[in-house]
């Protein structure tokens, strides 16, 4: 990795109004990150802040991004676009199953330390499918193409060259089941506060 430090995550507790896709984590994946968030805190107490379980998360999409500068208000967009979006995922999901997706590894960058899906075809089919059927808002960027979690955000400046082979030595292996996505209105970044708008069941 080029950068040899790291940096503060600056949307830490950042204010937001947001709409996104994703999905909540269960229980067993929760306790798997919160083990994992134990360990790096034990040899890096004062580099890394932990996502709180109840804010963790898998993001299909975003259909208002944060930090977006939108030609007026997200609420009122919101609503101009909700009918057709909300039609088209529907559509995009009616036929699809529940998800099993496999988290097998950590990752950082100079911000965040993520685990990461090694394969999410079918996150990356839903995605396209439903940009095949609307064409998201100016400054709204497209979906990622990966599927990951992020665990914790770095609070300052560091030497990132001992928390990356430190990492190297850590693991993960889970199979996390989804069996919905939900709309959520957020407020607090990173989904520190926020208010599921309506859920989409899978089969």
């Amino acid at each position: 990795m080029e950068n040899k430090l790291t940096r503060r995550h600056e949307h830490i507790n950042g204010e937001t109004i947001s709409y996104v896709i994703n999905s909540g984590l269960s229980p067993g994946l929760c306790l798997e990150i919160v083990d994992l968030q134990r360990k790096i805190i034990k040899n890096f107490p004062s580099a890394v802040w932990p996502v709180p379980d109840e804010s963790l998360h898998i993001t299909l999409m975003d259909w208002l991004a944060p930090f977006t500068d939108y030609s007026g208000n997200p609420d009122n967009l919101y609503l101009k676009i909700k009918d057709e979006y909300t039609i088209a995922l529907k559509s995009v999901l009616q036929n699809k199953n529940k998800l099993s997706i496999h988290f097998d590894e950590i990752r950082v960058s100079s911000t965040t330390i993520y685990i990461q899906a090694s394969l999410d075809r079918e996150l990356n089919q839903i995605r396209s499918d439903f940009l095949e059927k609307v064409a998201l808002l100016p400054g709204t960027k497209p979906p990622a193409n990966i599927t990951h979690i992020s665990i914790a955000r770095f609070a300052g400046e560091y030497d990132l060259k001992p928390i990356t082979d430190y990492l190297s030595r850590l693991s993960i292996e889970y199979k996390e089941l989804i069996s919905e996505w939900r709309l959520v209105r957020e407020t607090k970044l990173p989904m520190l506060e926020y208010k599921v708008i309506e859920k989409f069941q899978l089969k």
